[in-house]
């Protein structure tokens, strides 16, 4: 059987670029897709057997285009990681409509029209597959300034579980990883210095996850090691959220932000 293959979105930075990376050395090739076009073709030049589509994962016809380019570029796909993703705090009191309807365009509904493009094209591949969103603790979670995100991430744990029932007949397996905070770039810039240890004081583990960890537990479920795993929403926190860590205490807003 030849090398699997993957799409990845969010693949340019933080976890996608990681689950790009491990999914590569793992074996797969790879369709890549971001915003950050430089960023991209550089994975591009890292990882061979990988193809970058730098287009705008908000664009109706962008999910049908990624998996074009799968198809014809390799000749099948097997799994579809749907890693792209914002982050924004803002109290729900203050959120303004346009900020709220620009979490689900990219978090739900994006993520729901790759899910579909690629498991319309499992279905008639008729060999498996697997499919994994990134949700997030926060869906499950609450914490202040994160309302539109976490009912986003909450959306997508939601239609997931149903995706993995519908597709279970065709053996494709549907499931969701769910990090607490990770150390990607953006948020080693939130919490830059001291501001690190404060945030990981809070987390069991006492440290924020890497993105590689995270995309450790996207490569397993997306394995045949996986094989009987569908539907399920896996946290990946450091135990924060089994000690209840994110209290209004901790988080409540201290002034003007």
């Amino acid at each position: 059987m030849s090398a699997p293959v993957a799409i990845v979105t969010g693949a340019a930075r933080g976890i996608g670029r990681a689950t790009a990376r491990t999914l590569h050395r793992a074996g797969f090739r790879l369709i890549l897709n971001g915003r950050s076009t430089g960023e991209l073709q550089t994975l591009e030049a890292e990882l061979p057997g990988s193809f970058a589509v730098a287009v705008d994962l908000l664009e109706a016809e962008t999910p049908a285009r990624l998996v074009r380019a799968a198809l014809d570029r390799f000749g099948r796909l097997d799994a579809q990681v749907n890693a792209a993703g914002m982050a924004k705090m803002a109290p729900l009191l203050e959120i303004d409509p346009a900020t709220w309807q620009s979490f689900f365009d990219l978090h739900l509904t994006a993520s729901f029209r790759c899910s579909q493009a690629a498991a319309r094209a499992l279905v008639e591949q008729n060999e498996g597959g697997a499919i994994v969103n990134i949700g997030s603790v926060a869906a499950s979670m609450a914490m202040y300034g994160t309302g539109a995100y976490a009912a986003a991430k909450a959306a997508v744990a939601a239609y997931s579980r149903v995706l993995a029932v519908e597709l279970a007949p065709h053996q494709i397996r549907v499931n969701t990883v769910a990090p607490g905070p990770v150390a990607t770039e953006q948020l080693r810039q939130v919490y830059a210095g001291p501001k690190y240890a404060e945030r990981s004081r809070s987390i069991p583990l006492n440290r924020l996850a890497e993105p590689e960890e995270v995309a450790d537990l996207i490569a397993f479920l997306v394995s045949p090691a996986a094989s009987y795993i569908t539907g399920q929403t896996f946290t990946i926190d450091g135990g924060a959220s089994a000690v209840g860590c994110y209290s209004y205490e901790t988080y409540k807003r201290q002034g003007p932000q």
